[in-house]
């Protein structure tokens, strides 16, 4: 019995070592690393574009020369398959909606002041369900006092080899925040925001009690005053005023060079469509799924631009479609795919955001299933969601994360090459999974599941 444990130890003992070794090999083809990788290219660009373009407020001139200058890059891969199409977007939407807010508010005031509570709650009825669909991307009829301007979006098309079945669209935005003050600013705005919510339900809520007391005391379609305590009460309507105020003298006037938000978007989907150009050059193309690369104006100003595009370019869909979007890539460790937009209101595809997650993990990256909360803000998948498109958002800027966006720091030197790398890999196989679906299972490929891939250029 003696003898036969000793054996067996050292059996046990050998064969632990045999594993080691393969374990060792795995963990040396796990971190080899290419000379030359699609990411450096992604890294030029971010570097070079916003050299190039420093500020891209919505719809202005600076947005539409670096549409152009992406247009020029798209064409170059795609040729006339590149196209340049405009909207008509409303870049100050954000603070028309909080100016609209303001002044709903001293209507209400007035009308409860004037004994017409049915009128105020009526006004801001109004005014909620506006709001509402304006955070859920449906008409809202405010929207016809904001001044408008043209933007400018960007696509490219590559088509498969054989008949289309699916389509993937690798989307971005290439339009800048406005820079909020530092420290003070950053509160004020958050500040700002809150007491407008508060201040304005409180409002609300006293016209709906002015209205009982009221139609208690018979005096409903009475001229009258309100009581004592409803009219004191009511004076909150300056605080939506103030707050309008505040929430305005938050930001600077200028805007960021966007290098994470989202001159980071911006090179995935561009180095994307030229490696695809290049596949397709050397013999290699998709054979059942369409891509589209897009670039979009307006993402800051309520995602207009994308809503634009996704409501006129509907002919490039198919039986099966997926959106799959790029937004504020800073860190690898702090990416998530959103399965929840707009706010926390438009729900995204958790199925697509899972399967995401899984492929990510498949390739040894660690990247979960998030979502924005309310005034968390919202990126481009919401338009495409809206419009009934599977569509999720690969991003850095959950909540809870600390990033540079929307202020002067967010510069080409908070990129992590390596967070550019993931998604570029993400979505090569992603694509490589769709295509394949409509084909028999291959026996392997360079994208085989448990590799940490460090992409060869070309």
């Amino acid at each position: 019995m003696g003898k036969f444990s000793v054996f067996r130890d050292k059996l046990k003992d050998a064969v632990s070592r045999i594993r080691a070794g393969r374990k060792d090999g795995a963990e040396e083809e796990k971190i080899e690393t290419p000379p030359i990788r699609l990411s450096d290219e992604a890294m030029a660009f971010i570097r070079d574009f916003t050299a190039e373009h420093p500020e891209r407020r919505a719809a202005s001139e600076d947005s539409k020369n670096a549409a152009r200058r992406i247009f020029s890059l798209f064409r170059e891969y795609a040729g006339d398959d590149a196209v340049i199409t405009t909207c008509r977007i409303a870049p100050f939407r954000h603070k028309s909606m909080v100016i609209a807010a303001a002044v709903s508010s001293a209507i209400i005031f007035l009308l409860i002041i004037a004994g017409l509570p049915f009128a105020a709650i009526a006004v801001s009825v109004f005014y909620l369900s506006q709001l509402r669909n304006e955070l859920t991307k449906k008409p809202n009829r405010l929207r016809k006092f904001f001044m408008t301007s043209e933007a400018y979006n960007v696509h490219a098309v590559a088509e498969p080899e054989g008949e289309c079945r699916n389509t993937v669209i690798l989307t971005a935005h290439h339009d800048s925040a406005e820079i909020r003050k530092k420290d003070s600013g950053v509160r004020r705005f958050a500040s700002s925001l809150v007491s407008l919510v508060v201040s304005f339900s409180a409002l609300s809520a006293i016209s709906l009690i002015s209205l009982i007391l009221e139609i208690a005391g018979g005096r409903l379609f009475a001229f009258n005053f309100p009581s004592l305590p409803v009219a004191v009460l009511s004076v909150l309507f300056l605080v939506p005023s103030i707050s309008a105020v505040f929430y305005l003298k938050s930001y600077t006037g200028k805007h960021s060079s966007g290098a994470g938000d989202n001159a980071s978007g911006l090179a995935v989907i561009s180095t994307l469509l030229h490696y695809y150009s290049k596949e397709r050059s050397e013999g290699r193309p998709l054979s059942s799924t369409r891509l589209v690369f897009a670039s979009f104006d307006g993402e800051e100003c309520g995602t207009a631009g994308s809503l634009g595009w996704f409501s006129s370019n509907t002919h490039l869909l198919s039986s099966k479609s997926y959106v799959l979007n790029f937004d504020g890539l800073y860190r690898e460790d702090d990416m998530v795919f959103l399965a929840r937009d707009g706010n926390g209101l438009i729900p995204l595809s958790f199925p697509l955001a899972s399967r995401c997650s899984r492929i990510a993990s498949s390739m040894g990256y660690h990247i979960g299933v998030g979502k924005l909360g309310f005034l968390g803000g919202e990126t481009d998948a919401a338009s495409a969601a809206a419009m009934g498109i599977p569509a999720v958002t690969l991003t850095s800027m959950a909540p809870g994360t600390d990033t540079p966006a929307h202020s002067e720091d967010d510069t080409y030197d908070k990129i992590s090459e390596e967070a550019i790398a993931e998604a570029i890999s993400i979505a090569i196989k992603l694509v490589s999974e769709i295509d394949e679906e409509d084909r028999k299972p291959s026996s392997g490929s360079y994208l085989d599941s448990g590799k940490h891939y460090k992409l060869s250029k070309y």
